[in-house]
């Protein structure tokens, strides 16, 4: 599912960048539409591609999709499954201990710097190292399961960005003479951009547990900014002619819901405009500590993390 899903991905990206070229470019400077301008451009070209190959690539690792199984570093099994438990003691002494219900110390994953030491560590010793000792293979187990539980990611963005994005594309089909629009470069960074909003709005478990410690849930603003506009139209008027009762005032309230209706529709259109900018954002918070780059190799991250740097010792301290 994942690689069609990234397959056609790919395929609207492309006509994203062949299409770019055709913007007319504007004189003069414009503050406002320059951030957003470059808020777009290093959304859709550096933080939207490494959200789809985080989303591709965030599971474990454990060799079972190569063919053939990669080799490991070293034929010698005792350093292999030696290094194997140095990377494990490394991850159980960063992650966050708790106690769990039964009273039991426990540890797991609260942030993303833990579960991306996790994802490369567990990937090092399944692909590099492939130790061999029981004991070590049931620990990379039970530390992958704790990863994949607290990794897992769920949709925590607003539908209604997304709906009125939608709709901000339909808008764009009858303003723009039908099939024709399909030419133009908007259409598609207006398409890139809601399939950016939805996955960078996938927050992990371990985010949506701090965003309810933090705010009492995890949904988007937006729904309560525009359910309390949509409460708002339910205002009754009243008007009191001479000494008579009070009643209703339908004119003004027929008004009043019209002028309401307009509002939401332009502030529809602006947020569905610019949901790249709401997919910067989301990227900001679900993935900027977590996310995976293509070109890190497993042994840069090993020689970074467990590579002790030679020291140099000065000559009148040598014996």
């Amino acid at each position: 599912m994942k690689k069609w899903f990234a397959f056609l991905v790919l395929i609207a990206f492309s006509l994203l960048f062949a299409e770019s070229a055709n913007v007319p470019k504007e004189k003069g400077i414009d503050w406002i539409e320059v951030f957003i301008g470059w808020t777009f451009l290093i959304g859709l070209f550096l933080m939207f591609p490494i959200t789809v190959y985080t989303w591709l690539k965030e599971d474990i690792d454990d060799g079972s999709d190569h063919d053939p199984k990669p080799e490991p570093i070293s034929e010698n099994v005792a350093d292999r499954n030696l290094k194997s438990i140095e990377i494990l003691e490394r991850i159980e002494n960063m992650l966050t201990p708790f106690e769990s219900e039964e009273g039991e110390q426990k540890i797991t994953i609260t942030n993303g710097k833990q579960a991306r030491f996790v994802k490369k560590g567990l990937d090092f010793i399944n692909l590099k190292l492939q130790p061999t000792d029981e004991e070590i293979i049931k620990r990379v187990q039970e530390f992958t399961d704790v990863y994949e539980n607290r990794t897992e990611r769920h949709f925590a963005g607003s539908k209604w960005v997304i709906i009125f994005a939608v709709g901000f594309l339909v808008f764009m089909f009858y303003n723009g003479s039908g099939v024709k629009i399909l030419l133009n470069s908007i259409f598609w960074v207006q398409i890139v951009g809601i399939i950016f909003y939805y996955l960078a709005s996938k927050a992990p478990i371990y985010g949506i547990e701090k965003r309810m410690k933090l705010f009492g849930g995890y949904g988007g603003n937006i729904s309560r900014v525009f359910g309390a506009l949509f409460l708002g139209q339910s205002t009754k008027y009243y008007v009191k002619k001479g000494h008579g009762p009070w009643e209703r005032d339908y004119q003004t309230e027929g008004e009043m819901g019209l002028i309401w209706i307009a509002a939401i529709a332009f502030a529809a259109l602006m947020i569905g405009a610019l949901i790249t900018v709401f997919a910067v954002f989301n990227f900001v918070i679900n993935y900027s500590t977590s996310y995976l780059r293509p070109f890190d190799k497993l042994e840069n991250w090993y020689e970074k993390n467990f590579t002790t740097p030679s020291v140099l010792i000065p000559e009148e301290a040598q014996v």
